[in-house]
């Protein structure tokens, strides 16, 4: 995916590559990550002036729950960012799916886009469910 930002005349190009994660249709071979487990992102960018951060946000489709990963790419202007979570215990068990991946140059333009990076997450330990409620009294005083 190609998108270009226009600031005081120049064009900027940022191209995006998603690197290892599920590709749409292919649901059968999608990237599973246990607890301890890394999850690793590689983004191949090129930009005139120079990458300087990348931020990669991610929700599982149950909850809506989610997480971000951040990288820095150094100024350079033909750049891989490598992004990376460690799976806990505070991770949700589930299917996640890319909300957008925002990518700065030096200048401070940005471009958003929305790739189809999917992975699933599996049997981390842990509480990951909230309080039930069993009861309740209405009373008067």
């Amino acid at each position: 995916m190609t998108r270009k930002s226009r600031v005081l005349g120049e064009t900027l190009w940022v191209r995006l590559f998603a690197v290892g994660m599920t590709q749409p249709g292919n649901d059968k071979h999608m990237q599973t990550y246990s607890l301890g487990e890394t999850i690793r992102l590689e983004l191949d960018l090129l930009d005139r002036s120079g990458i300087l951060t990348v931020n990669a946000a991610f929700y599982e489709t149950e909850s809506a729950h989610g997480f971000s990963m951040r990288g820095d790419g150094g100024g350079r202007s033909k750049v891989t960012v490598v992004l990376t979570q460690k799976v806990t215990d505070k991770t949700l068990p589930g299917e996640y799916r890319c909300k957008d991946v925002t990518v700065y140059d030096t200048h401070h333009n940005y471009a958003t886009y929305v790739p189809d990076i999917r992975f699933r997450i599996e049997n981390p330990l842990g509480d990951h469910e909230g309080p039930k409620l069993v009861g309740w009294r209405v009373s008067k005083q």
